[in-house]
């Protein structure tokens, strides 16, 4: 089953590169919480082999969240882009973002980024 994550990244990858191959990786570390409020979980989705494919050089995307097992609220979302042109990596930042379509945010989330080493971040308000 694809999760959102997933989806929201092989859509950026499309409408950004086109025709892009890659596998993404997904992994979920262990829950933490307790039996009556519930547990959330860190998840990562990566990028494995991704070159553009025009200049074929190497690109990376990994994106991680934070799920909350019995509200499904997300607690945490960041991105990280490697190698790709100031231009795609605006807009793969955009297209990633999770406000407008991640449902059930916690409402004090803030989406951070990183784009070759350099750190951002945009609350829901946009600033």
């Amino acid at each position: 089953m694809t999760s959102l994550a997933e989806q929201l990244l092989r859509d950026a990858l499309r409408d950004v590169l086109g025709n892009a191959e890659c596998q993404l990786d997904v992994t979920q570390g262990p829950y933490f919480g307790d039996p009556w409020s519930g547990a959330t979980a860190d998840t990562s989705v990566s990028t494995k082999g991704l070159r553009h494919p025009q200049t074929g050089r190497a690109l990376s995307v990994t994106l991680d969240y934070t799920e909350h097992d019995l509200s499904g609220q997300t607690d945490r979302w960041s991105v990280t882009l490697e190698g790709f042109s100031a231009t795609e990596a605006g807009r793969m930042r955009v297209l990633l973002s999770p406000f407008e379509r991640v449902r059930n945010l916690n409402p004090n989330l803030r989406y951070r980024w990183t784009i070759d080493g350099k750190p951002g971040v945009t609350s829901r308000t946009g600033r």
